[in-house]
């Protein structure tokens, strides 16, 4: 099978032959030692491509559902801390370094997995990139959503580096009430991760899975570290710290990150350096040379402020300060 796709795109090959889609080669892909290798089938149905990232506790595989004949995304719970594979042959599944690494990987794969489950009880709502699978093999666990449209990060970077606010604001209106949908389940940590948030027709599409590395740190756990931990610039003060205290606001505050980043082509610093930066100055402009609306702008920046109390305190809120007053249609999402 692997000689018949290519591995960068997963579009049909012909043997040996460069990839009619993307141009490239299938040899040129070479795998680490540690990822499952192009051509290897889970579930009877999913085929694997490339990895497209990883994080301390999953792989993310762009994959090709043959049953359905689309892409997808087969994420895979692995830790390269606590397990290796590949080495002299020791096959797909992990092998542990230790039995206090052993334990520990089950541990966090029984948290994962019930995280999974809780994502998928909200189904696929429109905007959602929602749980299509979840199922066990090579002694771990997989999940699987749709890899339709492109990732918002090549989008942006096709728009010259910038999407202007009449296109985004409408692009990203269905956000809104995916992310209502996981605040009524109680979930208030969503992805908004360039990388992981799909374009599709228009329109922008938001993960309902999210594995947050700030309660689940496998370094912290075996008491060493790799290094002090970097937040993600849409995360808000208050999940780095690492509080109790989230909510909705907590959300509305990676959304308006998000969206600054597709205005700007940029992230803004951190919460932490924007805190001792001291941006929170009345006037202080987060999109230079950007047509915003004074209605826009200064809802954004609400949005954006760095405490909690000041933000708005749900996504309906937001969203008619941001558009005006819910259509029915609209409403229905909320």
């Amino acid at each position: 099978m692997y000689a018949c796709f290519c591995p960068w795109c997963m579009s049909p090959v012909p043997e040996g032959g460069l990839c009619p889609v993307c141009g490239r080669a299938a040899g040129d892909y070479v795998p680490v030692f540690y990822h499952l290798p192009p051509g290897t089938i889970l579930a009877g149905c999913y085929l694997l491509g490339r990895v497209l990232d990883e994080e301390n506790l999953q792989l993310r595989y762009l994959s090709r559902d043959l049953r359905r004949d689309k892409l997808v995304v087969v994420v895979e719970f692995f830790s390269k801390i606590l397990a290796h594979r590949g080495l002299d042959g020791d096959g797909d599944a992990p092998t542990f370094y230790n039995q206090k690494k052993e334990k520990l990987y089950y541990e966090l794969e029984l948290k994962f997995l019930s995280q999974v489950l809780e994502a998928a009880r909200i189904g696929n709502p429109p905007g959602a990139v929602g749980i299509r699978d979840l199922f066990p093999a090579n002694n771990t666990a997989y999940y699987v959503t749709d890899y339709e449209g492109m990732p918002l990060s090549a989008y942006v970077k096709e728009r010259g580096g910038r999407i202007p606010p009449e296109e985004l604001f409408p692009m990203a209106e269905p956000l809104y009430g995916v992310l209502t949908a996981l605040h009524w389940a109680g979930r208030y940590r969503a992805e908004f991760s360039p990388d992981k948030i799909m374009v599709e027709n228009g329109k922008l599409r938001i993960p309902t899975f999210c594995w947050d590395m700030t309660e689940q740190k496998v370094e912290d756990k075996l008491g060493g570290s790799s290094g002090p931990f970097t937040p993600p610039r849409f995360f808000p003060l208050e999940r780095i710290q690492g509080t109790k205290r989230l909510g909705p606001w907590t959300d509305v505050y990676g959304l308006a990150v998000l969206m600054t980043y597709c205005l700007n082509g940029s992230l803004l610093h951190n919460a932490l350096e924007r805190f001792y930066e001291n941006d929170e100055t009345p006037n202080y402009d987060f999109w230079p040379g950007v047509a915003l609306t004074p209605r826009q702008r200064e809802n954004l920046s609400k949005a954006l402020n760095l405490f909690p109390r000041d933000r708005f305190q749900s996504m309906e809120e937001m969203y008619t300060a941001l558009y005006g007053t819910p259509s029915r249609e609209t409403e229905r999402k909320f």
